[in-house]
C-alpha cells in the first residue's frame, strides 16, 4: 500500500500511488465529499485520504528503527517536488523546513540538541542547510 511504499523509500512507487489517491474524486452516491471509493478496504472508504496524508508525512519525515529515536528526512519524497513543512518526530523533536528546487532552503528542528537525530536520506544536494 501507499504507507508501505513510504516507509520502504520507493520514491517513485510512493509518488505515484499519492497522485493516484489524491486525484480520486469521492464515492458518488455518498452523503459526504470525504468518503471515497474502493481503495484498501471496503466503500465507502473513510480512511483513503487519511492514509494519502500518512504517506505524504512519512515520505517526508519518518522514524528511523534505532534506539537513538533518529528520523530520516526525505526517506522517500520526490527532490522535484517543493514542500514546506512542519512534522512532530520522536523524541518530543519538532522539523521544520523548506525544500525547493531540490534543496534544502531551511532547517530547523526544535529543541536544537536534537538536531543530530536528523538524517537527510534523499535529496542528497540538500546536505548543506542546517
Amino acid at each position: 500500500g501507499v504507507m508501505n511504499a513510504a516507509l520502504l523509500g520507493l520514491t517513485e512507487l510512493a509518488q505515484k500511488m499519492v497522485l493516484e489517491r489524491a486525484l480520486t474524486p469521492p464515492a458518488p452516491g455518498y452523503r459526504f465529499p470525504a468518503f471515497a471509493p474502493h481503495f484498501q478496504d471496503s466503500e465507502p472508504s473513510s480512511d483513503h485520504w487519511a492514509n494519502m496524508m500518512t504517506a505524504v508525512q512519512w515520505m517526508i519525515l519518518q522514524p528511523a528503527d534505532d534506539e537513538a529515536g533518529s528520523s530520516l528526512l526525505f526517506a522517500a519524497w520526490p527532490c522535484a517536488w517543493d514542500v514546506d513543512f512542519k512534522l512532530a518526530a520522536p523524541m518530543a523533536t519538532v522539523v521544520e523546513g523548506s525544500l525547493k528546487g531540490g534543496k534544502l532552503r531551511s532547517l530547523t528542528v526544535a529543541p536544537a540538541a536534537n538536531r543530530h537525530l536528523i538524517r537527510v536520506r534523499n535529496c542528497s544536494a540538500a546536505q548543506g542547510a542546517g
